[in-house]
């Protein structure tokens, strides 16, 4: 019994076993509501277009805060972001929870000002803590195998977080399961007990951050950007505003999820320097045609199977691209890629919620998500283009003639 609470104790001194104990609690809690909140402010008596306003400063205030995170994370320590950002993140469950009450204090539009922007922070604060201490401790030759298990664990429970959400709501409303999430939240920090502060130095010229050549460099996470809104936000609005049911939505997911956590340990396995590349392109066509064409689908089991199979395809794509992401991190500098990420993944997302927006009030609701999703699916492909940084190893060694 000692030796094995000896073991356990050691392992959760580890900083990358910390990481995944820390991401499957966070992620149950926020994968439980985050899909279900624009539909929270349509029953709230929100228009859509509230709600794309509500989605708009979220994204425009993260473009600000998540330089913010980096700089407080390189100050203070990674530890005491991820930290910041837990009782943030459980005060804007908490104003969701007191929503009518800040609408009567402020009124309709000031209040998703206050929620854009504190959810933006939460989020910047977490992100860059994550991205920071998982760079920094995963190990290069076997990031993708460590990129894999983190999805593992953030899919298992992504997949079973959108249907105990749904339970919650349709049995006991939306306020049952924000106390939930605030109560998940407050221990998803315990882990970070267990092992040291880190500190990651943080010297970066942001001027040329949207020159010619940064821009070529970092458009794929601009389509990563474009993709998640059209995939995470404008695909459930779509099912909701076609009269699925919450419950079917939360299935939906579930078993969607299930089928990418069992290829996703698969795939983990099978990466390697020689084939990242190819299982990225593969991924991101493969991809890019099934998320375009749920928009045509209108049967409970044609979605289900179409989106499965997108869920497949998905972890083509997010395994080597975010293994060559934390790779050139460690070949480039830490904050440098993590910045340049979040900057463009931000642009992309505002680019498509002002389409969207021009498209709501051109053609009206159905046809702006529609048009909105199939554009996010083309943006798929700028993911495929995600190139690998060379090490100052490998820069220097001598080249075969």
């Amino acid at each position: 019994m000692h030796i094995l609470a000896a073991k356990i104790q050691y392992l959760l001194r580890k900083e990358i076993t910390e990481i995944y104990l820390m991401s499957a609690i966070h992620t149950f809690a926020e994968s439980m509501i985050s899909l279900f909140i624009p539909i929270f402010l349509l029953t709230k008596g929100y228009s859509l277009l509230s709600v794309i306003l509500y989605e708009l400063i979220h994204y425009s205030a993260a473009l600000i805060f998540g330089y913010y995170a980096l700089y407080f994370s390189a100050k203070n320590g990674v530890k005491h972001s991820l930290f910041l950002s837990i009782p943030i993140s459980i005060l804007f469950y908490f104003l969701l929870f007191r929503i009518d009450f800040l609408i009567g204090a402020f009124g309709n539009i000031a209040t998703l000002f206050i929620l854009g922007t504190l959810g933006s922070i939460s989020g910047a604060y977490y992100w860059m803590g994550f991205h920071l201490e998982f760079a920094k401790f995963s190990e290069a030759k076997t990031e993708s195998r460590q990129v894999g298990l983190v999805n593992i664990i953030s899919t298992t429970v992504s997949a079973l977080g959108p249907l105990f959400g749904a339970l919650i709501i349709t049995s006991s409303g939306f306020d049952i399961m924000f106390i939930v999430v605030i109560f998940l939240l407050f221990f998803s920090v315990t882990p970070l007990f267990f092992s040291k502060e880190y500190h990651e130095p943080f010297q970066i010229n942001i001027k040329g951050f949207l020159s010619s050549k940064e821009m070529k460099i970092n458009a794929p996470y601009l389509g990563e950007g474009i993709r998640d809104i059209a995939a995470a936000i404008f695909w459930p609005l779509l099912m909701y505003f076609t009269l699925i049911s919450l419950d079917n939505i939360g299935g939906i997911y579930a078993i969607a999820n299930a089928l990418l956590v069992i290829f996703t340990f698969y795939l983990s396995k099978k990466i390697s320097d020689i084939n990242k590349h190819s299982i990225l392109r593969a991924g991101a066509y493969f991809h890019s045609i099934t998320l375009g064409l749920r928009v045509f689908l209108k049967t409970f089991f044609l979605i289900t199977v179409i989106q499965s199979l997108g869920a497949i395809s998905w972890a083509m794509v997010d395994i080597p691209f975010r293994t060559i992401f934390y790779t050139n991190t460690k070949n480039s500098g830490i904050g440098k890629i993590i910045l340049n990420r979040e900057i463009y993944l931000g642009i992309g997302r505002l680019i498509i919620l002002v389409l969207f927006i021009i498209l709501i009030l051109s053609f009206g609701v159905e046809t702006a998500l529609i048009v909105s999703i199939i554009f996010g699916a083309i943006a798929t492909f700028l993911m495929s283009q995600l190139s690998s940084i060379p090490s100052k190893e490998e820069e220097n060694a001598p080249k075969n003639i």
